[in-house]
């Protein structure tokens, strides 16, 4: 998994659960269908994409999306973005 950077300097990667989550926003799903398919509540996926957002150093779901593409974290085409 690539290691990424938080603006303190220390290595901050995305956790397992939060890449999943990740890619439901990249499928398009909103927090409640991310949660239906990953078995979490709308809380939780809610705070997994502010935590990814935090790393990524994004503010929005769009700028999230945009970030893990470039990065290589998800690949665009990804049929089956569940684990």
């Amino acid at each position: 998994m690539p290691v990424l950077t938080s603006n303190e300097g220390r290595a901050d990667p995305l956790t397992p659960r939060e890449l999943d989550v990740v890619r439901g926003v990249i499928a398009g799903l909103g927090n409640r269908d991310i949660g239906v398919e990953l078995h979490l509540s709308e809380r939780t996926v809610q705070s997994h994409v502010a935590n990814a957002m935090r790393k990524m150093g994004t503010s929005t779901r769009t700028g999230l999306a945009v970030s893990a593409l470039r990065r290589g974290l998800v690949p665009l085409d990804d049929p089956d973005w569940r684990s």
